[in-house]
This record gives C-alpha cells, structure tokens and sequence, in this order.
C-alpha cells in the first residue's frame, strides 16, 4: 500500500474498510482486512446485510464469526448505474436472485461495455424464492 508522500495523507483520511473476501467450499465467507486496514465496527452491519442478500449464511470476521439467519426471501429490486457507458440495470426476477445467491454476489460487469460496475442497491420488496 501507499506509505509515504501526498497520497498516503489522503489514504489515511479515508473511512472505509479495505477488505479481502474468501469463500470456503461450504460457502461460507472469510473476511480479511488488507494490510494497513481494519474492519471498521461501522460497516460490519452493512457488511452482513449484504452477505444476507446475497445468500451466505455465515461469515468470518478479524474478531468473530456471524451466524446469519437464513432469508428465502427476494429482497427487492436491484439497481444499479454504469458509470463507464450509463447504462442503467435492474432486476426483481427469480431467476436473477437465484443466480446472485448461488454466485454469492451481485453482478460485477456492465453487460453492455464490460466494465467494473459499482455495487448494486436493493428497494425491498418481499417476494418468495421458488425453486
């Protein structure tokens, strides 16, 4: 990481919590802070609301271990802006949410340009999984 000069000043004004995820073979997920980071306490909420939404039941953390309350439950519509080609997508189906539940992740790609794109939002909305 950065460690000296301009960029390590602003780097030490950031508040976020850089972090590596790993997934075990019994999908559970492993989280580690990168070095020179910590697991802020702020975003350990956010952290396991999104791992609830994306299907994990579990998560390991630098201090502890979570058991998440497993929800069958579609959470809503996911959103979400392509900043590189503006595309705008959404998605409420089924066969969306099974797919980000069974990759344990929302989609990381514009379909339209290829590019990174930033994490998806969720309006809830309580509709049921059916397989």
């Amino acid at each position: 990481m950065i460690s000296g000069g301009p960029a390590a000043m602003q780097l030490g004004r950031v508040r976020a919590s850089l972090l590596d995820f790993y997934i075990t073979e019994s999908d559970e997920l492993i989280v580690e802070a990168v070095s020179g980071s910590s697991l802020r306490e702020e975003h350990v909420e956010i952290l396991v609301d999104w791992a609830r939404t994306v299907g994990y039941e579990r998560i390991w953390l630098p201090d502890q271990v979570v058991d998440i309350e497993a929800d069958p439950a579609i959470v809503g519509v996911a959103k979400v802006n392509c900043r590189t080609c503006g595309a705008r997508w959404e998605d409420s189906s089924t066969d969306f949410w099974l797919k980000v539940r069974d990759n344990g992740f929302f989609p990381a790609s514009c379909p339209a340009c290829g590019d990174s794109l930033p994490e998806m939002t969720v309006e809830a909305e309580q509709a049921r999984l059916t397989h």
